[in-house]
């Protein structure tokens, strides 16, 4: 899933091979701005992808997927900062 959009993309679709191209690395999806869904979360991404292989999560429905969006983004807003401030250094 990209945090960023909130687009989720099942792993193995064609969908997956147009995005990422083969084979599929960790490395290449997170390249791309897209981050392995937890997998606690699996039933939660299944659920939304119902059986399509891409889906929107909207990222401000308070969902589980929408919460764990928003912490990396947070994340990563930390961080972008935190380089910021240090390069001053």
């Amino acid at each position: 899933m990209n945090p960023s959009t909130g687009h989720l993309i099942g792993m193995g679709g064609e969908t997956t091979r147009k995005v990422f191209g083969e084979p599929v690395t960790y490395e290449e999806i997170r390249n791309k701005g897209y981050e392995p869904v937890p997998s606690e979360l699996d039933r939660a991404a299944a659920a939304k992808l119902a059986g399509k292989e891409e889906a929107m999560v909207s990222l401000t429905s308070g969902g589980k997927l929408s919460r764990w969006a928003a912490g990396k983004r947070k994340k990563n807003r930390i961080a972008k900062e935190s380089r910021r401030k240090n390069r001053g250094r």
